[in-house]
């Protein structure tokens, strides 16, 4: 397995305002998580949109980081891929690094950079999912955790920086943009098939915490989420029909299942499987039911979810 001792892990990131609020508290935590990271040559790569006190709060925190401006946003809050292709510019600055997309509302356990770095291999693309998700940041550390699930949203992907080297990659980032919140995981992992990437999972390896976010704070609404959604997935099909990847992309646990399991994958599946069941048999279904005459198709809707 090839081993990058020395790379740089390119943190990629944007943040929601500094202003005191529990969003706040969620992002010190973050901030915190990298800082309190074994492995030490990391850079935050930050994109500040219209967010207030974001460069004079982090470096104040005396942490290694570069600052990206997008300038005045209108139409938009904020795009994942500007934050992606800001990070791709440093990386393309590097000898060698790796580029971590992440928000900042997970926090990572102390060992994570250093597992990524033991675990790196060509055209990796890594990611360490489910996430262990807290309601507030008053249940953290307690055993107030929603129950995990691998049919929920991933909060970082890392990737092999020279996977960027390559200009028609970058291109192929620029082209589907996506913005404000939603499925832009989704698009990462379609990418890592179209560069045949080497999959993996840190779960059960180093795991990730999630503390959900105060969406009121930021008047983000279900309507405002529901068109985020929305106009996101437009770009994602026009992906998926380019390079002719399957529509479970649109899946979460699709998703999941792109990436290989480190630890005991049979122990995986167990502690997994209503997930593994629910796709599956969602999978069966959609087969059918072309073939099912309506009066039939009447009945079982009786007895059948």
């Amino acid at each position: 397995m090839a081993r990058m001792k020395d790379a740089t892990i390119l943190i990629g990131v944007t943040f929601r305002d500094f202003n005191g609020s529990a969003n706040e508290a969620i992002q010190r935590l973050f901030l915190q998580s990298i800082n309190n990271q074994t492995y030490r040559n990391w850079k935050l790569v930050v994109t500040i949109f219209n967010e207030q006190h974001v460069q004079e709060e982090i470096e104040k925190c005396a942490m290694n980081a570069v600052f990206y401006s997008a300038g005045p946003v209108t139409e938009y809050r904020f795009s994942l891929t500007e934050v992606l292709l800001n990070t791709i510019s440093e990386s393309r600055r590097e000898h060698n690094s790796i580029v971590l997309w992440t928000t900042c509302d997970i926090l990572y356990e102390p060992d994570f950079f250093q597992k990524l770095i033991e675990n790196y291999s060509e055209n990796l693309f890594a990611i360490s999912h489910p996430h262990i998700t807290y309601n507030s940041i008053d249940d953290l550390g307690t055993n107030n955790c929603v129950a995990a699930s691998i049919n929920t949203g991933m909060d970082l992907l890392a990737m092999a920086g020279d996977i960027f080297a390559s200009d028609e990659v970058v291109e192929l980032v620029k082209k589907y943009k996506h913005y404000d919140w939603g499925i832009f995981e989704h698009f990462l992992v379609g990418l890592s098939q179209v560069v045949s990437g080497h999959n993996i999972n840190l779960y059960g390896v180093s795991n990730i915490s999630k503390i959900e976010n105060d969406r009121q704070v930021n008047n983000e609404t279900s309507l405002w989420l529901q068109n985020c959604w929305e106009r996101n997935k437009v770009v994602l099909d026009q992906f998926i029909s380019d390079y002719v990847l399957s529509k479970n992309l649109l899946n979460l646990t699709y998703c999941h299942m792109q990436f290989r399991i480190l630890t005991n994958r049979f122990a995986h599946v167990l502690t997994f499987f209503k997930d593994y069941y629910d796709y599956y048999y969602g999978l069966a279904k959609s087969a059918v039911r072309p073939y099912v005459p309506v009066s039939l198709k009447n009945a079982i809707k009786k007895v059948l979810p």
